[in-house]
């Protein structure tokens, strides 16, 4: 029962935001967690809404297998931080994530925003075209 206490205590402290990254770039989400007894856990929304998908849970300590290739986690066990990073952005992983405790049910979320391509835009002095 003391457990359930400990669990009940656990909250995130640090949750991801919305972030933008190029293609084929390294993206990173934040995610930090109280101490406590709870599991934290890292899934991402497809674009058909039906499922989740695991990529992490800390009582594993490990990446799902059949998501290695996209992402790792970086913890830090003193800071309780579990941080996901995108190793090669694509558009197809432009989609909500969430960072959560898998016994308490809390997530926290946040979107990757993907850019093919970033156009350099120069200042126009418009007083240019009247002089």
């Amino acid at each position: 029962m003391r457990l359930s206490a400990v669990m009940c205590q656990q909250s995130i402290v640090v949750a991801p935001v919305d972030t933008v990254a190029r293609v084929n770039s390294r993206a990173f989400f934040n995610c930090s967690v109280s101490t406590g007894g709870d599991f934290v856990m890292w899934e991402y929304q497809p674009p058909r809404p039906d499922a989740s998908v695991r990529i992490y849970t800390e009582k594993e300590n490990k990446v799902k297998d059949d998501q290695k290739a996209k992402f790792e986690v970086e913890r830090n066990n003193q800071t309780g931080a579990h941080n996901l990073v995108i190793k090669s952005v694509q558009m197809d992983l432009a989609v909500l994530y969430f960072c959560g405790l898998v016994f308490d049910g809390m997530k926290k979320t946040a979107h990757l925003v993907a850019i093919s391509m970033i156009r350099n835009f120069m200042p126009v002095n418009l007083w240019n075209y009247y002089l």
